[in-house]
C-alpha cells in the first residue's frame, strides 16, 4: 500500500489582477468567523487557481497537494527555491508563478 500525504497550503501574496468571484461552496475549513475569507479564482494559461482576500485586505494563494513521501511533503511547503536544491521539484514554487 502506497502512503499519501496531503498538504494544504496558504501563502500570502501581493494583490493579484484578473480575478473573479468564486462560486460559494462549503469547504472543510473552520475559521473564527464565517466571513474571514472571500474566495476568488484567477485563470492563467488555461488553469484556474484559488486566491482569497481576508477581512484585513491581505490576499492569499490556497492550494492542495498530494505527496508520496514525507520528504516530498516537506518540500511542498517551500515558497522559494533554495540555491543548494536546484534539481528538486517544488510543487508550490513550480506550479504557480505570477
Amino acid at each position: 500500500m502506497k502512503n499519501q500525504y496531503f498538504s494544504e497550503v496558504c501563502v500570502p501574496i501581493q494583490i493579484p489582477y484578473g480575478f473573479r468571484q468564486a462560486e460559494k461552496e462549503h469547504l472543510d475549513f473552520t475559521f473564527d468567523r464565517e466571513d474571514r475569507f472571500t474566495d476568488f479564482q484567477i485563470e492563467k494559461d488555461g488553469q484556474d487557481y484559488d486566491v482569497s482576500l481576508d477581512n484585513n485586505g491581505q490576499w492569499y494563494f490556497f492550494t492542495s497537494l498530494v505527496c508520496d513521501s514525507l520528504d516530498e511533503l516537506k518540500l511542498s511547503r517551500q515558497i522559494f527555491r533554495p540555491p543548494y536544491l536546484r534539481n528538486k521539484e517544488f510543487p508550490l514554487v513550480d506550479t504557480w508563478r505570477m
